[in-house]
């Protein structure tokens, strides 16, 4: 169940981009807390669960998510909550 604010995404599909590669060399210099993990920071998907305060978005809509790299790798799952703020 998302938390309020968050949609729940089933991830259909993740991929990789250049800003993952640099954060893999270290780039940024701020490392990565699981160096064996391969980043995705771009994604897809359909919204399966609605968060409460969730307004532009409802069940069904198909989202895509970029920029993730707050949270490194959570695109490769099959599903996430995110902040609804973060879709497009």
């Amino acid at each position: 169940m998302p938390a309020p604010g968050e949609l729940r995404i089933r991830v259909a599909v993740s991929g990789a981009n250049p800003g993952d590669v640099k954060k893999r060399q270290d780039t940024f210099g701020v490392g990565m807390p699981y160096p064996r993990v391969v980043p995705h920071s771009d994604g897809a998907g359909i919204v399966d669960e609605v968060g409460d305060g969730v307004a532009r978005f409802a069940l069904a809509d198909i989202v895509c998510s970029s920029n993730t790299h707050r949270s490194p790798s959570l695109i490769q799952a099959s599903a996430v909550a995110w902040p609804h703020e973060r879709n497009h």
